[in-house]
């Protein structure tokens, strides 16, 4: 009888352990699965997109900044991408150039979204510098408060004011220039349709400051 009794329990501390190793399996393989499930493989990033000009000029101007207390800016022009198509104002890449009067030097910056070697590579980085002298200069140095239009803003001016080149359909490839010339008292974007300036068909000047129409014609 006592046998009995001993058997039976040895037989329950044999079914409780068996069943503990069945459920321990049984939480490692749903343990399992959840992480299989938490780790489903990434989607891929989105390709880069264009940016417009007062936003990659927030990276060039920080990455130029500590070269001189002095700093204006000289120039700023879009450079296009193969593989991030510009629109609306918008480019895969921008060319930034400053001028230090103290120093008396231009400093040349260019941001992009992506690479594009060897040209171009992601982010703000220097692309050479020369000496500066105002004579002979077609263009002059500005203060970066007076720059407040965006290139997305000259854009749809320019659009608006363009409606007689646009609509022989065939059109040149748009490009953006901001400078300050003798010709306007403030900085002004020149948006114009061509291969480069000396070939543009058609240009739109929008004043970059009070984002303002200025002036529209062939060439």
């Amino acid at each position: 009888m006592n046998r009995m009794m001993w058997d039976q329990r040895k037989l329950s501390r044999r079914e409780w352990a068996g069943a503990l190793m069945v459920g321990g399996a049984s939480a490692v393989m749903l343990g399992s699965c959840g992480e299989s499930a938490s780790k489903a493989p990434a989607e891929p990033p989105p390709p880069p997109e264009p940016v417009s000009a007062l936003r990659a000029f927030t990276f060039a101007y920080g990455k130029a900044r500590p070269k001189a207390s002095d700093l204006e800016v000289f120039s700023i022009s879009n450079l296009n991408l193969e593989g991030v198509p510009s629109k609306e104002g918008k480019a895969g890449a921008w060319q930034f150039q400053f001028v230090s009067q103290s120093k008396r030097a231009i400093y040349s910056l260019r941001y992009a979204v992506a690479d594009e070697l060897p040209s171009f590579r992601e982010g703000a980085w220097d692309s050479g510098s020369q000496s500066y002298s105002p004579q002979g200069m077609r263009a002059k140095p500005f203060s970066v408060q007076a720059l407040r239009c965006d290139s997305t803003v000259a854009y749809e001016i320019a659009m608006e004011n363009a409606e007689e080149y646009l609509k022989k359909g065939d059109v040149r490839p748009i490009h953006f220039l901001l400078e300050q010339t003798d010709m306007y008292a403030l900085p002004t974007w020149r948006v114009y349709w061509g291969n480069s300036m000396s070939t543009a068909e058609y240009s739109v000047y929008i004043d970059a400051n009070q984002s303002k129409f200025l002036k529209k014609g062939k060439g």
